[in-house]
């Protein structure tokens, strides 16, 4: 589970180059959590994504650094380096600075 705020995901981890690589691409719509080891800027892509979605990025104390609510066929790449990027269907309120626990 991912908590957000006040809201709660059931969720997928993910800590593979492959599961990073494909993440949501051509599946149903649901909540992934990609880990990574370090914490750098790591651009995401929607290319072969059904669904819009939500993009959190996320540093390794919990806190959204960067955001973006993407259109499948884009690419961003955040303003800050993340160690969690987590992606989860449709739009989302959240800001910069609110915290993310993992459990």
């Amino acid at each position: 589970m991912v908590c957000v705020g006040k809201r709660v995901f059931h969720c997928k981890y993910t800590h593979s180059v492959f599961g990073h690589t494909l993440g949501l691409m051509l599946s149903s719509p649901r909540v992934l959590v990609l880990c990574f080891r370090t914490t750098r800027r790591r651009a995401i892509h929607t290319w072969f994504m059904r669904f819009p979605l939500t993009v959190l990025f996320v540093d390794h104390l919990g806190q959204i650094v960067d955001q973006v609510y993407r259109k499948p066929w884009s690419i961003y790449t955040p303003n800050r380096p993340a160690q969690y990027i987590v992606e989860i269907p449709g739009r989302i309120a959240t800001k910069r600075g609110d915290r993310v626990t993992f459990k």
